[in-house]
């Protein structure tokens, strides 16, 4: 039976992962390619200690089954800790390896599911945290390859100046939340992914 708490915590996932698409999107128009590709390698070093820390902890946990453990740990080994981004050139390069960072994703999220240890769900959810960063970020990298052309147009200002006031009204809005109920919290999900796809879709635009 999902429980309020269960909703809420939910809800929350998909804001956090909303937020950081926000804040990469802002990030991407304010820095160079080399900056980006920097802020993601920093990422990944997170990811690497976090699936370090998972792996850790079943090897501690006596709450957990062998077969359940082991199915968590071949997980593991498909989560991509190592991207070649500095010579991701190519739209096509930085969206395989986003799909490949998105499946990771998914799949250790539905293995953790069945988890009970505490400290083995934390560090899953860990992991999944620093991946859907690292996705958010890959997925407006794909974006930039036209960026410095769309600079050149005489619109890029403008364009980019309404993109991060959107932004800004939106990282207003992330705040309020901690004082919702869930079903408040559940509404305003949405209210704010129908506001991110515009954002989303200005971005792909002005870079297209």
């Amino acid at each position: 039976m999902t429980t309020t708490e269960d909703v809420r915590q939910s809800v929350d996932a998909k804001l956090d992962k909303l937020e950081a698409q926000a804040s990469s999107i802002e990030a991407q128009l304010n820095q160079t390619r080399e900056d980006v590709i920097s802020d993601l390698e920093k990422r990944q070093v997170e990811l690497q200690a976090a699936v370090d820390d998972l792996r850790s902890k079943l090897d501690e946990t006596k709450g957990e089954g062998e077969d359940l453990k082991q199915k968590i740990r071949q997980t593991l080994d498909h989560v991509p800790v190592q991207l070649a981004l500095a010579k991701a050139e190519t739209r096509d390069a930085v969206e395989a390896a986003n799909k490949q960072m998105r499946e990771a994703a998914n799949n250790l999220t539905s293995t953790i599911d069945g988890a009970v240890d505490e400290g083995v769900k934390t560090a899953g959810a860990e992991c999944v945290r620093v991946a859907d960063k690292i996705q958010a970020e890959l997925e407006v990298l794909s974006a930039r390859t036209g960026l410095e052309k769309a600079k050149a147009r005489d619109d890029y200002e403008a364009q980019k100046a309404k993109i991060l006031k959107n932004i800004d009204s939106m990282k207003t809005d992330f705040r309020k939340r901690r004082d919702m109920t869930a079903d408040r919290l559940a509404n305003f999900e949405k209210e704010l992914s129908k506001a991110h796809e515009h954002v989303k879709g200005a971005f792909a635009k002005l870079v297209s």
